[in-house]
């Protein structure tokens, strides 16, 4: 994957957040099983009404059908809400609370070091490979 971060730390927004939250998403853990209710056929290949579908969120969020460029860090673009936390009577109940936290921590960040920036390309930042916690093993920075 390769991600382009635009520019500078961006403003601290809830479009920020939402855009961060929309490349994690379904980057953790297993695919979520689902159960068709119909006969459908999705790129060509046909499910019958109760075949298990193995859905995965990141393909939902990284649709270049939906989302212009969407391997680029775009705070702010039209976007249906972030699928992380889930979605309807299963929504995650510590949503809240996760984005007050990513909120808070982004803040301090930029406060106390306001000219922090990538110190290597993010091209070459390394990521832990397991399926139950993805991301960066380690960013290093400059300010």
């Amino acid at each position: 994957m390769r991600v382009i971060i635009e520019g500078r730390l961006p403003d601290l927004t809830p479009a920020v957040i939402d855009e961060a939250l929309r490349m994690q998403s379904g980057r953790t853990g297993e695919p979520f099983p689902r159960y068709a209710h119909q006969d459908l056929e999705l790129d060509g290949i046909a499910s019958k009404s109760g075949d298990l579908i193995l859905v995965r969120l990141e393909a939902a969020r990284r649709d270049p059908a939906h989302f212009t460029d969407p391997d680029r860090f775009l705070p702010g673009r039209r976007s249906s809400p972030p699928l992380v936390f889930g979605h309807g009577p299963h929504y995650c109940l510590g949503a809240v609370l996760a984005r007050a936290e990513i909120g808070a921590a982004l803040s301090a960040l930029s406060r106390h070091l306001p000219g922090v920036r990538p110190a290597e390309p993010l091209e070459s930042v390394e990521w832990t490979t397991n399926s139950v916690d993805i991301g960066p093993l380690a960013v290093r920075v400059t300010w």
